[in-house]
C-alpha cells in the first residue's frame, strides 16, 4: 500500500509544512481522533468530579486534577503517536493496537507528563521566555519515548536533539496553529449562535465539538512534527520508520 507521506516531500521543515499535513491527516480518519479524544476528555470529567468527591475544596485538589488530567493527555498523545504512525505509512489505524502502545510506556508519560510540567510551568514563572523555550525543546518528547522506546532522561534528551536548529519554526507552528485554532473556535461559536440560536442542546453538542477539534489537531500535529523533525535532521524516510512498531 502506498504511504502517505515520503521523505522527498517533507525533507523540508517548515511550519506551513507540518500544520498543512497535521490537518490532512486528521480529515482523513476524523472519526478515529475526535473519538479518542472525546474518551479522553471524558476520562479527565470523570476523574476529576471523583478527585472533588474525595478531596473536596482542599487546595492539593486542583493540583491532583491537574496533574491527572495532563497525564491523561500525555497517554492520548502517545496512542495517537501510533495511529499517525500508521496512517502515514497507508497501514490501518485500529484503537485498539494504538491504545495497546500508548498503555506499554504509562510509567514513562505520566513521569514525563509531571516533569514537563513542572519544568515549563516554573519557566513561565521566570517571565515566561524559558517556558517557550522548554515548551519548543520539549515539543517531541512524547512520540520520542512512543516510537523510539526510550526513557524518560533519553525522551527528553532526544527532543532537545531534534528540535536543535528548528526551534524558531516549532515555536511558529504553535503560534500559527493557535491562531487557526482560535479563529476556527470564534467562527464556529458565531455560526453555531445565528443557526442554533437558544437551542441549548444544540449550542453544547457544537461547543463539544468546537473543544474536541482542536485538542485531536494538536494531538496530531505533535506526532507530524516529530516525523517531519527526523527527517530534516536525520534524512530518514517513512519506509524506513514503517516497521517500528512491528
Amino acid at each position: 500500500m502506498a504511504s502517505y507521506d515520503d521523505g522527498a516531500s517533507c525533507a523540508r521543515f517548515s511550519v506551513g509544512s507540518v500544520i498543512s499535513r497535521s490537518f490532512q491527516v486528521l480529515f482523513s480518519h476524523v472519526a478515529l481522533f475526535l473519538g479518542v479524544t472525546l474518551a479522553s476528555l471524558a476520562a479527565i470529567v470523570a476523574l476529576s468530579v471523583l478527585i472533588g468527591v474525595f478531596l473536596g475544596d482542599r487546595p492539593i485538589s486542583a493540583f491532583v486534577s491537574y496533574m491527572s488530567a495532563t497525564s491523561i493527555g500525555m497517554v492520548t498523545q502517545g496512542l495517537v503517536d501510533y495511529a499517525v504512525f500508521q496512517v502515514l505509512t497507508g497501514r490501518p489505524a485500529y484503537v485498539g493496537k494504538s491504545a495497546s502502545y500508548a498503555l506499554a510506556r504509562v510509567g514513562q508519560l505520566v513521569v514525563i507528563s509531571i516533569a514537563s510540567s513542572i519544568g515549563i510551568g516554573l519557566g513561565m514563572l521566570l517571565l515566561v521566555i524559558p517556558g517557550l523555550v522548554l515548551i519548543c525543546v520539549w515539543a517531541v518528547v512524547v512520540p520520542a519515548c512512543v516510537v523510539e522506546g526510550l526513557g524518560v532522561m533519553d525522551a527528553f534528551s532526544r527532543s532537545a536533539s531534534l528540535t536543535k536548529g528548528h526551534r524558531l519554526q516549532v515555536l511558529g507552528i504553535f503560534i500559527l496553529s493557535g491562531v487557526v485554532v482560535t479563529a476556527f473556535i470564534i467562527a464556529a461559536g458565531i455560526l453555531g449562535g445565528l443557526i442554533f440560536g437558544a437551542n441549548t442542546t444544540l449550542i453544547t453538542i457544537l461547543l463539544c465539538f468546537i473543544i474536541l477539534f482542536p485538542m485531536a489537531f494538536f494531538n496530531v500535529m505533535g506526532a507530524v512534527m516529530y516525523f517531519r523533525l527526523r527527517v530534516a535532521s536525520e534524512g530518514v524516510t517513512i519506509e524506513s520508520l514503517s516497521g517500528v512498531f512491528d
